[in-house]
């Protein structure tokens, strides 16, 4: 996540400046480490992201793609339950049902120039389509098929 895209985010939210500022300093004095198995890594400066396991940070990522899921709620292309847009958002994973494969292939196009606005990428390499068909009224999974990097 970069900052100072986060930063706009958030001053287009009008956040108060004094918050701004405050984050902005955090973020430019904290430092962390990794824990693995009883070890510990070098500290380092967190260049972007948030801090895992932070208590600020599911807040700020979730204000952070926000803009994904409206964007994708606005093209109306979408799956709907309820008149309920049924993509779904959790953590940094993002579930886009669509009624056709081209819908969803225009949902991925809509979160891919999304996403290049703040600055990130999809991972293809865990990335994952699903096709779910009506057979004799049963649900049945016809195809699965991991998405691989152009």
């Amino acid at each position: 996540m970069n900052h100072y895209a986060l930063f706009f985010e958030l001053m287009d939210r009008n956040i108060p400046s004094n918050f701004l500022f405050l984050l902005e300093k955090w973020f430019s004095v904290s430092i962390s480490c990794v824990k693995w198995g009883g070890s510990y890594s070098e500290f380092f400066q967190l260049l972007c992201g948030v801090r895992q396991g932070g208590v600020l940070s599911p807040f700020l990522f979730a204000i952070f793609v926000d803009s994904i899921v409206n964007r994708v709620k606005a093209t109306g292309l979408g799956c709907y339950l309820n008149s309920v847009c049924v993509s779904i958002l959790l953590s940094d994973d993002i579930v886009l049902s669509a009624p056709s494969v081209t819908a969803l292939q225009c949902l991925l196009e809509v979160c891919e120039r999304e996403l290049d606005n703040i600055d990130m990428l999809i991972n293809a390499t865990k990335s994952y389509c699903i096709r779910i068909v009506r057979v004799l009224k049963l649900a049945a999974i016809l195809w699965s098929q991991k998405i691989t990097a152009n």
